[in-house]
């Protein structure tokens, strides 16, 4: 089975969508949705696809996503994978007008661990940054008692460099009992620590 829909935007001609539905009756699904926009020049100024793929006896689901909009100079592409036993999910991006790029990674796996990593720079190397995450929870049913969190960043822009790192600890019950922060800044006015 196979539905598909077209058609413009009432209010902007220009605008154009696409959406399809597939459905193989043995547990794979398909949806598809793209459109795009145009300026009065004819020039392409907006465009994304969105698709997403399913097999109902695994429980997997796909997710694929890219896209521009020459407005705010953004370009992304973005693949989920989600399944019942764990998360994934990746983000790359770039920007033509900051001329800066990035990738964002995330996981779940369902049972109670979660990490994520981002990361981007300017095309020159006149910026830097990295980021760190990671979580420990213990799941109880439907209750999420937490049991450690830390975060780590750090990064260069010009004479600038900053590192930071921040440590959570919490007990059997969920109360938080260890909290740890440590900052770091150099710059043109000197170089700074701080504790908390």
């Amino acid at each position: 089975r196979c539905v598909q829909e077209t058609g413009t935007w009432e209010i902007h001609p220009a605008r154009y969508f696409k959406k399809v539905f597939e459905d193989d009756g043995f547990g794979h699904k398909l949806e598809e949705a793209e459109g795009n926009a145009t300026a009065e020049s004819g020039e392409l100024v907006y465009s994304y696809k969105d698709t997403l793929m399913e097999d109902v006896s695994t429980g997997e689901r796909k997710t694929l996503k890219k896209g521009f909009n020459s407005n705010d100079g953004n370009k992304w592409e973005s693949s989920i994978i989600d399944t019942p036993e764990q998360n994934y999910v990746y983000n790359t991006g770039e920007n033509s007008k900051t001329n800066e790029w990035w990738v964002e990674k995330w996981y779940d796996n369902k049972k109670g661990i979660k990490w994520a990593e981002k990361e981007g720079s300017k095309r020159d190397n006149s910026k830097f940054w990295k980021e760190k995450w990671h979580e420990e929870q213990k799941l109880e049913g439907t209750s999420i008692k937490n049991l450690a969190k830390s975060c780590e960043k750090w990064g260069k822009e010009g004479a600038a460099e900053w590192n930071e790192k921040w440590i959570e600890n919490y007990n059997i019950e969920g109360k938080n009992v260890h909290k740890f922060c440590e900052k770091t800044y150099k710059g043109e006015n000197g170089y700074h620590r701080g504790y908390r």
